[in-house]
């Protein structure tokens, strides 16, 4: 049995509103998503890149927090209109590095086991 894996560093993808492209540079896993990360200090929301309301399935989206500092017990309040919602428990300000992905919506899911 002969195992290939494809790997592709970039990525062009139709931008979905406007007459461009975006490049983008992947992970490799088993369905077609996308990830924005970023830095949330002294702050309560992550606003997603605005090409992201055509290019994702918005019931995919996944949060991952790493409270930076200190303990902070940050989770996500809500997702909404391109907007991550954040909260915590804690008496000092929101400071956590995060990782957003979701799954693209403009491509066919991937058949991850085929035959060869």
């Amino acid at each position: 049995m002969m195992i290939q894996i494809l790997l592709s560093n970039m990525t062009k993808i139709t931008h979905p509103k406007q007459n461009i492209e975006l490049e983008y540079s992947g992970l490799v896993g088993p369905e077609h998503a996308v990830f924005f990360r970023g830095h949330a200090k002294n702050k309560n929301t992550i606003r997603l890149p605005e090409h992201w309301r055509g290019l994702i399935d918005e019931s995919t989206i996944t949060v991952h927090l790493t409270p930076f500092g200190a303990s902070q017990n940050v989770f996500v309040k809500g997702i909404q209109d391109n907007v991550v919602s954040l909260r915590s428990s804690g008496p000092i300000p929101i400071n956590c590095y995060y990782m957003v992905m979701a799954v693209r919506k403009d491509v066919p899911p991937l058949e991850v086991v085929q035959e060869s």
